[in-house]
């Protein structure tokens, strides 16, 4: 959609966009970052703008999510923990450590009726539910397929779960069964 001067001057060029929510009608972006941990980014699609906003302190940060009540959350597969983030300074806070090394991550939020969220692991190929509260895990269910990578959201209105994987098709996900 835009350019690729998208990101500020400040940001290194090889830097790329692993996640995207709506947060309170404004659009992030969660980017590869520095020392400090990946970057959270302020977009303006109108302009085709971005501006940092911070960075969370969390590595390989590939899963950021918004619940209805304007709460985010990011998951990171480098540090393998699931947190919270602050919408203004995109500072992170533990909720929960994943337990394993999850390798490529996505986070979704199931929704009002479950008011959790939806991770999904790359090393284990496992869809985790967690409780937005603390992080902890609430269940657990290994999926009939490999993914590779990982993206995963949740669309309220058809309540379904879709994900997609480096295979370049977009998938369903049966939270019950784990078919794919």
């Amino acid at each position: 959609v835009c350019s690729s001067d998208l990101l500020p001057d400040t940001v290194p060029a090889d830097n790329f966009i692993s996640s995207l929510t709506f947060n309170n009608g404004l659009l992030y972006a969660s980017g590869r970052g520095t020392n400090d941990g990946d970057t959270m980014f302020l977009v303006d699609p109108c302009d085709c703008t971005a501006t940092v906003v911070g960075s969370y302190g969390f590595t390989m940060v590939a899963g950021i999510t918004s619940n209805g009540a304007q709460d985010m959350f990011g998951i990171s597969g480098g540090d393998d923990v699931i947190f919270s983030i602050n919408p203004a300074s995109a500072l992170g806070t533990l909720l929960s450590a994943l337990g394993s090394d999850w390798g490529t991550v996505g986070l979704t939020w199931s929704g009002d009726t479950r008011d959790s969220l939806w991770g999904i692991s790359g090393s284990t190929d496992e869809l985790v539910e967690f409780s937005a509260q603390d992080g902890s895990q609430l269940s657990a269910i290994t999926m009939d397929f490999d993914f590779s990578s990982v993206g995963v959201e949740y669309h309220p209105g058809v309540d379904t779960i879709y994900a997609c994987s480096g295979s370049g098709e977009l998938l369903t996900v049966n939270p019950s069964t784990g078919k794919v």
